[in-house]
């Protein structure tokens, strides 16, 4: 391919022209939106109610120097689909993060890591220039030379707060058909990270590492080869291999490169274990097709989106808080902060991969490393069984202070907890208003903090939080031998009774003694029938409801289901645990035997 130094191509200009148009039609009301097909965030974005801009066009790979090794590709283009495009000229992207569905545009706007960080640095260190579109529909290219130098060195770990990548130049890197990996087993973290930091003088092509314990940590160094006696794939078609369960088996291996890039991809590290998915019956149902990073993504939208894992610790019992952090932290530091991890979050496994020493011309703004100082990324994703009524935010805490105290910093892709004196301290918000001024005056985007920390309720004790309303009456079994019924009136007469409370919220009134704030005083009776009108339910819940009402209230017991009935109730149908009817409903089937049993 005829090396294009400035793309000049009829679709790109046009997709660009039509991005600028529309943004200048959205922006003139609500702040606008970002519409695209997936995201790799894993942080609660707050509902807006913007309209959407659509850049979804900009999929595209334009151009491929192979004499001067660089691509041009735009902004939304999956790694899957550039690396595949490098591929058969025997070239790569100089750093590849570890999961297909990572755009080279939210590499570089967030802060994207391979095992070539310790030689590359991160995706942002290889970006040679960028088109950004700005909040007033200008679209302006950025390098380190030129006027725009400032935001050049600003979008990394922006995430979009000062304009949208549209296209985007990165560094290649010649490649050779297979990688020979070889793992290293130690059992000390001091010898694991002097290990690692000499490695990273040495001559391999990847170098990163699995802490499974404080006692059991393996280095995985790979080498690009030209042959190899036999290659595994991690990437499902054998459904009996998971890449990370084999650096402690295998002190030798071999993949091919593409497999090598995505070996993790395939499970999402380890991630997969939280879907069932490396259980091997699960895991054939889910077929190559489903194993890798979209699938998984897929999944975890739709537990936030419905709350699944929360509704079942609810029912549980249990708490959880999800830890799923990115932290880079100083080589010299590494084994006291590997240390904490296992000490006070336990979270294991957890990824390790160094990266290179910063240049000192090149700083950026949101991101700021030492110069000359090697670090090492820790990646630790997991949810963490906490008890009930804990604060949902201690552990993320505590990680955010060992980080700073330890000199390290930490990406923004999941939520940050940081007050606001610590966050502008740390990712240095006075030159980021500076450009923020400059760049976008009238605040079209969002701030990097408000756009990646939580809420600011999560900054209050405890104590502070508005209780939540608990059973009464109505939903206790007052004795062994009775079942949990409501009364006749429909009402009970004990306090914060939170089925009493829904049904006041639909009524418009409340009769209990003590009513949760909000529910008006006096008789339900007293309101206007149309208030008392409860809006309309889908069919499955009135179907539940009813069948549970109807079991509640019978007062004659067949006798075929008194001779199923067992003398005491399993503990896992106490109706302290369990809805209503939830509980009326393990009263049906409390004379199937239990597992327990």
């Amino acid at each position: 391919m005829e090396p294009v130094r400035q793309p000049d191509l009829p679709g790109y200009r046009e997709r660009a022209a039509r991005a600028s148009a529309a943004l200048r039609e959205v922006a003139a009301g609500a702040p606008p939106r970002l519409d695209k097909p997936s995201s790799n965030l894993f942080r609660a974005r707050q509902a807006g109610h913007g309209r959407r801009l659509d850049l979804r066009d900009f999929d595209h790979v334009l151009a491929i120097d192979a004499a001067a090794r660089w691509v041009d590709v735009e902004g939304l283009v999956p790694y899957d689909a550039l690396v595949a495009a490098t591929m058969p000229l025997g070239l790569m992207p100089q750093v590849v993060p570890q999961l297909r569905s990572i755009t080279a545009g939210g590499a570089v706007a967030g802060v994207g890591i391979e095992a070539t960080s310790f030689r590359r640095g991160l995706v942002h260190d290889t970006l040679v220039e960028a088109d950004v579109l700005l909040a007033g529909g200008e679209v302006v290219t950025c390098r380190p030379d030129n006027q725009h130098r400032e935001l050049f060195f600003g979008l990394a770990n922006s995430y979009g707060t000062l304009g949208y990548v549209l296209r985007l130049r990165l560094r290649l890197q010649p490649v050779r058909p297979f990688v020979r990996v070889g793992h290293r087993r130690f059992g000390s973290a001091a010898a694991a990270f002097a290990a690692l930091d000499e490695a990273c003088d040495g001559d391999a092509d990847f170098v990163d590492g699995v802490a499974f314990g404080a006692d059991d940590l393996v280095l995985n160094l790979g080498r690009f080869v030209d042959a190899a006696p036999r290659c595994s794939d991690y990437t499902g078609a054998r459904m009996s291999q998971i890449y990370y369960r084999s650096l402690r088996d295998k002190p030798i291996d071999h993949l091919r490169v593409a497999d090598d890039l995505w070996r993790w991809d395939t499970d999402w590290f380890w991630c997969s274990k939280n879907f069932g998915a490396q259980h091997p019956l699960l895991r054939r149902l889910f077929g190559r097709r489903h194993l890798n990073s979209r699938s998984y993504t897929r999944l975890m939208r739709l537990n936030a989106r419905w709350a699944f894992s929360q509704r079942l610790e609810r029912w549980t019992g249990r708490g959880g808080e999800s830890v799923v952090q990115d932290v880079d932290i100083p080589i010299a530091r590494a084994a006291e902060f590997l240390a904490f991890l296992l000490r006070e979050i336990g979270i294991r496994p957890i990824w390790l991969c160094p990266i290179r020493p910063a240049d000192a011309a090149a700083d950026f703004t949101l991101y700021p490393l030492a110069p000359g100082v090697r670090y090492v990324n820790f990646g630790f994703w997991d949810r963490v069984e906490r008890p009930r009524g804990a604060d949902p935010s201690e552990l993320n805490r505590r990680v955010e202070q060992q980080v700073l105290a330890l000199g390290g910093i930490k990406s923004l892709y999941s939520d940050s907890f940081f007050t606001p004196a610590e966050f502008a301290a740390a990712y240095r918000m006075d030159r980021y208003e500076a450009l923020k001024a400059r760049y976008d005056p009238g605040g079209c985007w969002a701030c990097t903090r408000s756009a990646c920390c939580a809420a600011e309720a999560v900054f209050r004790p405890a104590a502070a939080r508005r209780p939540r309303a608990r059973p009464g009456p109505c939903l206790r079994a007052p004795g062994r031998r009775s079942r949990p019924r409501p009364p006749a009136s429909g009402r009970c007469r004990g306090p914060r009774c939170s089925r009493c409370a829904r049904r006041s919220r639909r009524r418009g009134a409340g009769s209990a003694p003590r009513a949760l704030p909000g529910l008006r005083a006096g008789p339900a009776r007293a309101a206007p029938r149309a208030a008392r009108r409860r809006p309309a339910l889908p069919v499955w819940r009135v179907a539940w409801c009813r069948a549970g009402r109807s079991i509640s209230r019978s007062a004659r017991r067949p006798a075929w289901r008194s001779a199923w009935r067992p003398a005491r109730r399993p503990a896992w149908c106490s109706a302290r645990r369990l809805p209503w009817a939830a509980a009326c409903a393990g009263y049906w089937l409390g004379g199937m035997p239990s597992s327990r049993s």
